[in-house]
């Protein structure tokens, strides 16, 4: 896979994410043991695990649209990846510390949420700095296959 597709397929992935937030019907409420959100506007954990709200929903659209947008070369998909590193990585560390895993009322970033950003910032760390270069190489001309 390369970078370009990377993004565009994490573009897309977010955008259906945040979308789904949005749909009552696909979540169930917070465990009552769930961290405080002040934003309860579409709080829910969506399929049952993933917790959502508002803000996160809308953070995941903006997200994936700009890996929409930003998949047409592969200098904007490279710099777009590493800043997801940096993104998820940051949302990785406050989701795993109690007094900021709710990034302050605003948002939930705790456990499952945590691994999902976990996953995601490894994933886009590899497509940022690893796996930068174009897969297709152009045949040498006068070459003949067979």
């Amino acid at each position: 896979m390369s970078t370009r597709l990377f993004v565009l397929v994490f573009g897309v992935v977010y955008i259906i994410l945040g979308v789904l937030g949005f749909i009552p019907a696909l979540g169930s409420a917070p465990a009552a043991s769930a961290p405080h959100v002040a934003v309860t506007n579409n709080w829910m954990d969506l399929f049952g695990f993933l917790p959502t709200n508002l803000i996160e929903n809308i953070a995941y659209i903006v997200l994936g649209v700009f890996g929409v947008l930003l998949g047409a070369t592969l200098g904007t998909a490279v710099g777009y990846s590493r800043l997801l590193f940096v993104i998820f990585g940051l949302a990785t560390v406050a989701g795993f510390m109690p007094q900021a895993d709710t990034l302050w009322g605003a948002m939930p970033l705790y456990s499952p949420n945590t691994w999902l950003h976990v996953a995601t910032a490894l994933v886009a760390a590899y497509f940022g700095w690893v796996a930068q270069a174009e897969t297709y190489v152009a045949p040498v001309a006068g070459h003949v296959s067979h």
